[in-house]
């Protein structure tokens, strides 16, 4: 697991404006910049971006880590998308959560389809790792194979 940035000064202040104010011209250079920590993956696998809440959903009009995983992919070469591999079937919504109610599981997910190979998980922000656990957990019992996950940034 590796993030791009700590979540602080201007990468905060970069995926905030990507997030919450719509910029979604952000999505390509922030990809770019997440592309350069994945070198040295497998020759080929899956880009898996992690699904958000039904609430992030309607209020931003657009998922983050999708439009980060797209972007992904045309510059991580043998690694294609899988758009709806992974659906959230839980409440979901961690933004305000403190770290013991993230940790003790909202989060849930299922697997929609098969899969054979490596998988990167996508996200924007990691906090406790709680999301991306739980996407783990998922994708090991479907047997994935190889597990790995990228943020853009990383609360410390």
């Amino acid at each position: 697991m590796c993030s791009a940035f700590r979540h602080e000064g201007i990468a905060r202040k970069a995926l905030n404006a990507f997030k919450f104010e719509r910029r979604t011209a952000l999505a390509a250079p922030l990809a770019s910049l997440l592309a350069a920590r994945l070198q040295g993956l497998p020759p080929s696998g899956y880009l898996l971006a992690v699904p958000q809440s039904g609430v992030g959903g309607r209020f931003r009009g657009f998922a983050p880590a999708a439009a980060v995983a797209m972007e992904l992919e045309s510059l991580v070469d043998g690694h294609r998308l899988l758009p709806d591999l992974l659906r959230r079937t839980g409440p979901g919504r961690q933004r305000g959560r403190g770290r013991r109610a993230r940790l003790d599981g909202a989060d849930r997910f299922e697997v929609r389809g098969r899969l054979h190979g490596p998988v990167v998980l996508v996200d924007d922000v990691l906090t406790t790792g709680a999301t991306l656990s739980a996407c783990a957990a998922v994708l090991r019992e479907a047997d994935g194979g190889p597990i790995g996950a990228v943020t853009l940034t990383r609360r410390v």
